[in-house]
């Protein structure tokens, strides 16, 4: 996983990491944060990979968020585009993050989770 950096108002662009398992059916090719200089609102983007045999339908990623002491202090979501991955596919996603939730607290690290609807488990996985 790579990470950019850009400075806005003093404050850098967390750090990132996911709660997923290396041998997980949908797998991060990238994911990437940076704060947009004119209007402060931080951008994770990315990309998924869908490595299972069943299409991956509604793929949300979630981001929680952290300030120094490892307190939550935010969570937001988004889907990627588009919704479903079928399998040996990728789709990116661009989670963005307010400035006002960035700026008032101090985020040093960022979770990723990812959870979809597949048809076989007839759930989210």
């Amino acid at each position: 996983m790579t990470q950019s950096f850009q400075k806005a108002n003093a404050q850098m662009p967390p750090r990132l990491f996911t709660d997923l398992p290396t041998n997980e059916t949908i797998k991060f090719l990238s994911a990437t944060s940076n704060v947009d200089s004119i209007t402060g609102t931080m951008h994770i983007v990315g990309e998924l990979a869908n490595r299972g045999q069943e299409q991956a339908k509604f793929v949300k990623i979630t981001a929680s968020l952290y300030n120094p002491n490892n307190q939550l202090v935010a969570t937001d979501y988004t889907y990627t585009d588009p919704l479903t991955i079928i399998p040996g596919m990728s789709a990116p996603f661009d989670l963005m993050i307010l400035r006002d939730v960035f700026q008032q607290n101090l985020i040093t690290s960022v979770k990723l989770h990812v959870a979809w609807d597949d048809s076989k488990h007839g759930g989210f996985g």
